[in-house]
């Protein structure tokens, strides 16, 4: 019985935040392609490698919250229009 009602619930914060993700890598994609930069050079602002950057964009890896404040920073946006 107690499974039967954890599914749904389980489904659906899942189905959320598979969503929040996709939301995230095409924010991520568009912003960058927007003002036509390239992969390496939003790695060089983070300081990180341009294939690490590239795990941001595919969801494979998250960027660290202090990387998340330099993106919103360059790109002069919000948490939330970066996010959501």
């Amino acid at each position: 019985m107690y499974f039967s009602c954890v599914a749904p619930v389980a489904h659906f914060l899942l189905t959320e935040e598979t969503k929040m993700d996709r939301n995230f890598q095409e924010n991520l994609r568009r912003n960058r392609a927007i003002r036509d930069f390239t992969q390496q050079q939003i790695a060089d602002v983070l300081h990180c490698d341009r294939t690490t950057y590239s795990k941001y964009e595919h969801g494979t890896a998250y960027p660290t919250v202090d990387k998340l404040y330099i993106l919103m920073d360059f790109y002069g946006v919000t948490a939330s229009e970066l996010l959501d």
